[in-house]
């Protein structure tokens, strides 16, 4: 569970990549950015936080207090809402919450560098200018791979995770032309060597990810999936399942053992506890580690 989220790292990228890099990216731009993506990522985020502060207290006496946590306090909230909760050293309200931070984080770094590459084009031409932009993008994830991803306490940081990131970004570039499929190859050789100096699995699977990403869209089979209805309505609805399955977990373990059910009722939570972690804690489904 802790590696998939390098499949949304790499998938992420590829959909930034696809819906940004065509675009204009000057300041007005980039403030309605922030606005759209705040709303979409952090008002049904923190929408969730408050369920999930009221499903603990409601749950607390009946299910263990590792999965429950402390009362919240109004700092650590504002903390969260801002998605500041990591860097302040706030305890994390919700499991897996972090994801969140760190997609915000990497969508401004993405968009700061199309904003370079369109204030240089006025004086070095769009040519230099997106080869500059691409060339920090590739120094930033050179820095990821051999630097920051080997610190575990950079792991509050966007930084940490822009190794898998910016390989999604490649991946569209070499997708919509075979002039930049160089470019994957040696990305993908860069990431080998990067395994060669520091063997981790997280990057094992963003790579195989990668991989699997760029031969489905070679061959043709993301025009053609998901062919099945439900498999869209699940990808369409998987954030707020994922924002949900909390506070859910939370209420339906109170609610067996208030029916009656102590012993399933403790195994479950057990199950919980070791399946999810405590809220605060980095042993969670979307552990960063």
């Amino acid at each position: 569970f802790r590696w998939a989220v390098q499949l949304f790292l790499v998938v992420g990228g590829y959909v930034a990549m696809r819906s940004m890099v065509g675009k204009v990216w000057h300041a007005p731009q980039i403030v309605r950015f922030v606005a759209r993506r705040y709303c979409r990522l952090g008002l049904p985020y923190v929408a969730s936080l408050a369920i999930a502060a009221v499903a603990c207290a409601w749950a607390r006496g009946w299910v263990p207090d590792e999965v429950v946590g402390p009362h919240p306090q109004w700092d650590q909230f504002l903390a969260h809402a801002f998605l500041l909760q990591d860097i302040l050293g706030y305890e994390s309200l919700a499991p897996g919450v972090w994801f969140v931070s760190i997609e915000f984080q990497l969508g401004l770094i993405f968009v700061t560098l199309l904003n370079a590459r369109d204030v240089l084009s006025t004086c070095l031409g769009k040519p230099i200018a997106a080869g500059l932009a691409l060339g920090a993008g590739w120094t930033l994830a050179a820095l990821s791979l051999f630097v920051f991803n080997l610190d575990e306490t950079w792991d509050m940081w966007a930084v940490y995770f822009w190794g898998a990131f910016f390989l999604g970004a490649v991946i569209y570039l070499a997708l919509r032309s075979s002039a930049s499929t160089p470019l994957f190859s040696m990305y993908a050789k860069m990431m080998v060597v990067a395994l060669a100096y520091s063997w981790r699995w997280r990057l094992v699977i963003a790579l195989a990810a990668g991989l699997l990403l760029y031969w489905s869209g070679r061959l043709g089979l993301m025009q053609r999936w998901p062919a099945s209805r439900l498999v869209g309505n699940l990808g369409r609805t998987s954030y707020s399942l994922f924002l949900i399955h909390f506070p859910v977990l939370v209420v339906t373990s109170a609610l067996w053992v208030r029916l009656g059910g102590v012993s399933e009722a403790s195994a479950l939570a057990r199950f919980a506890v070791r399946l999810f972690g405590q809220p605060g804690g980095r042993g969670s489904l979307l552990s960063r580690r």
